[in-house]
């Protein structure tokens, strides 16, 4: 309010150069705020291309594991046959 009735004792001219002074804060503000959004955005690409990065590690561990199990399971097998046709 104060604020307001100094303004309204300014001179025309004061009042046109504050004004232009707002705009121009409010701009610099503007091009923060859109710069930190983008800054934002990318970051969170990047966080989603990593995801989708692990993801498939994660299933390429999963499908190593599965393979290995086989071979134990194989083998296993193998030893257990050669154990009966070594009774026999």
């Amino acid at each position: 309010l104060e604020e307001q009735l100094l303004e309204s004792e300014m001179p025309a001219s004061s009042q046109s150069t504050l004004l232009l002074q707002k705009k121009k804060e409010m701009a610099e503000v503007q091009a923060q705020l859109d710069r930190k959004k983008e800054e934002f955005r990318q970051r969170m690409q990047r966080c989603q291309e990593k995801e989708v990065e692990l993801a498939a590690k994660q299933e390429a561990i999963k499908e190593q594991v599965r393979k290995f199990d086989k071979f134990l399971k194989d083998n296993d097998a193998k030893r257990v046959r050669a154990n009966r046709k070594a009774m026999e």
